[in-house]
């Protein structure tokens, strides 16, 4: 019987199912540690991250007698990975609770309101979302930004490991902080107050696109 996989990435672990019509088959769940490496940073080995998940999906599929047929991912929400041209990790992976990323917020709203903000996005401005992860990558690891070839959220990171290509959805996009909720797409007033090239961020698509 045919089955989907389910790839849920988390802030120390992650876990992976093969589901079918009867329910979950198989399971395996891989640790991994959170780096604290000054005050107020919180950041993941990406490759580590990344072979720990290779580990879980192997177990998993390894026990199922068909390969799966789909998958389908969940990740902690607002990390932000630094990705080159050759698909791998030019840094590690900030995660949502990175508090050094906060000090951009005062130079973004000085160079466009929240009001303007709130009306493009529909979100209340807040220092967790992504954006502010890239300011912080363009303007204190410069030699990292001039590297990017896109800077990705991890359920982005996953496909593009898995040799897709680097596609956002409307609800991931949505948590960056620069998706213009009326043209679907991003925002050039926002990522021109931030200073960061939209050619370093993926393509956004609907849901489901592949």
């Amino acid at each position: 019987m045919a089955s989907l996989l389910g790839i849920d990435i988390g802030t120390t672990g992650c876990k992976v199912v093969a589901v079918d019509d009867q329910g979950i088959r198989h399971r395996a769940y891989e640790e991994y540690p959170l780096s604290i490496p000054e005050f107020g940073a919180a950041e993941l080995d990406t490759e580590y991250v990344w072979q720990a998940l290779q580990g879980a999906i192997r177990q998993v599929t390894g026990e199922c007698n068909e390969p799966p047929e789909a998958l389908c991912v969940s990740v902690l929400g607002e990390a932000v990975t630094a990705v080159g041209k050759d698909r791998k990790p030019l840094a590690p992976t900030i995660v949502s609770f990175d508090k050094r990323p906060n000090i951009y917020t005062d130079q973004l709203f000085q160079r466009i309101s929240k009001e303007n903000i709130r009306r493009i996005t529909g979100l209340e401005p807040l220092p967790h979302y992504a954006i502010f992860k890239w300011m912080w990558i363009s303007n204190k690891c410069p030699e990292v930004y001039d590297k990017v070839w896109k800077l990705l959220c991890y359920g982005e990171l996953v496909a593009v490991r898995l040799g897709f290509e680097p596609l956002i959805d409307y609800s991931m996009a949505a948590r960056t902080l620069a998706f213009d909720l009326d043209s679907l797409n991003w925002s050039p007033e926002i990522l021109s107050a931030a200073e960061i090239e939209v050619k370093k961020l993926p393509e956004i698509v609907a849901p489901g696109t592949s």
